[in-house]
């Protein structure tokens, strides 16, 4: 039987609920906007902790939950414990409601059984140059990085490593730019508060989910500095369930056990010369935004893993990254509809060659007319070529998109 802590109506609990029901997985519901209906009994048997959960009128024994999947807000953020409108919240019903987080809390923190995710493991993210030691530890290179509060610091990381990203060193969401060394207004407010910066990185972004054992890999092709904030900016996204190398989704999978964080998201990119940068690791990932645009099954592999089903080895679901070299006549090329800062070449393929180490996606492509997406970068080159024969490096990113390599050669 699964626990599920949190706001039922959010989207990564409302799916992992509704993966629960599907699979006929029993399961119970801690509503936190029900508090007031709610209540615990702890108790100690032969040095185990075990009691019973009230929800929803029926009684739940601790020890009958084979896991637990919590996205448990600050109690002092609920409406009933909340001012409103100058009314003041009912003191006995916060009393309660404080009393039972509180309890619930401490015993998910001991529970025996699985649990999605702990809060001494998560607290790993409230310093990210911390979380970074651990990446570097499960074989990922990271970016160069600074922290600091120095604007001199910052100006000279920027002169040696050109583009430059900056965020929060902290669990705190910020939204990541791009650095801008002459705003000096701006500059100088980094005083008030230390800051990370980094080189900033050339490739494609992928988000890792890792549940248990299993990977869910999911390629974001976007030219925002934060692919997350996009559609603020104005900019595309579009995304597409993707394979990794063997060697990557073990580094995946070691990340998850060494932060001892079961279920987690893993922001990674590959480089042009096919290096995977690790930048963070998610320890309550919002993986419904990611299950909703590639379809991968995430939250029945939260419930799989919760209701302690055995998990496939990873042997199974690691996942390889595939390239082909092709030839072709570039037909036209046209601005993408929907992807900014990519373009739509036709390119009617003419021979069809596997790369060395990888698996060949595309052979079929031979003798049809294929579309592929071009960085807009390339525009220039694209022009020169049109009507020409030219030979690119491609790849499958889903079953109907195909990417050239940034660094196409164009005859």
């Amino acid at each position: 039987m699964i626990l599920f802590c949190g706001i039922p109506s959010e989207p990564p609990m409302a799916m992992a609920i509704a993966a629960a029901e599907a699979a006929e997985v029993r399961h119970v519901v801690f509503n936190q906007r029900e508090a007031a209906f709610a209540d615990l009994l702890l108790e100690q048997r032969d040095g185990r902790w075990g009691g019973t959960l009230w929800t929803q009128e029926t009684a739940s024994p601790l020890e009958d939950f084979t896991g637990v999947y919590t996205r448990a807000i600050d109690y002092g953020s609920l409406p009933g414990n909340r001012s409103q409108d100058r009314r003041q919240p009912d003191p006995h019903a916060v009393a309660h409601s404080v009393f039972l987080h509180g309890a619930l809390a401490d015993w998910v923190e001991m529970a025996e059984c699985r649990v999605l995710n702990k809060a001494e493991a998560m607290a790993s993210n409230g310093s990210k140059p911390y979380q970074a030691q651990w990446i570097q530890r499960a074989g990922f290179l990271i970016p160069p990085t600074l922290v600091t509060n120095e604007p001199a610091k910052a100006l000279d990381f920027a002169r040696r490593h050109g583009r430059v990203i900056y965020k929060s060193t902290s669990s705190i969401r910020s939204i990541v730019r791009e650095f801008d060394p002459s705003n000096r207004q701006e500059l100088f407010r980094l005083r008030s508060l230390p800051t990370q910066f980094q080189a900033r990185l050339t490739g494609t972004n992928i988000r890792v989910h890792v549940v248990g054992e299993k990977l869910f890999a999911t390629e974001i092709a976007s030219t925002a500095v934060d692919y997350r904030y996009a559609h603020r900016d104005g900019e595309q996204v579009e995304m597409h369930a993707v394979e990794l190398p063997g060697e990557t989704a073990a580094r995946c999978v070691r990340l998850s056990q060494a932060l001892r964080l079961p279920f987690c998201g893993i922001d990674i990119m590959r480089t042009p010369d096919d290096q995977y940068y690790c930048f963070e690791v998610n320890p309550s990932p919002a993986y419904s935004y990611y299950e909703q645009e590639t379809g991968q099954p995430i939250a029945r592999a939260v419930v799989d893993f919760l209701a302690g089903k055995k998990e496939t080895s990873m042997s199974n679901v690691k996942v390889i990254d595939n390239w082909a070299d092709v030839t072709g006549r570039l037909v036209a090329f046209r601005p993408h509809p929907e992807l900014t800062g990519y373009l739509i070449a036709t390119l009617a393929v003419s021979t069809v060659k596997a790369v060395p180490g990888f698996p060949n996606l595309l052979e079929s492509a031979k003798g049809q007319t294929i579309e592929v997406n071009v960085a807009a970068a390339k525009s220039a080159e694209l022009e020169r070529a049109e009507g020409t024969e030219v030979s690119w490096r491609i790849r499958k990113a889903g079953p109907t998109s195909i990417f050239a390599h940034p660094d196409l050669r164009v005859p």
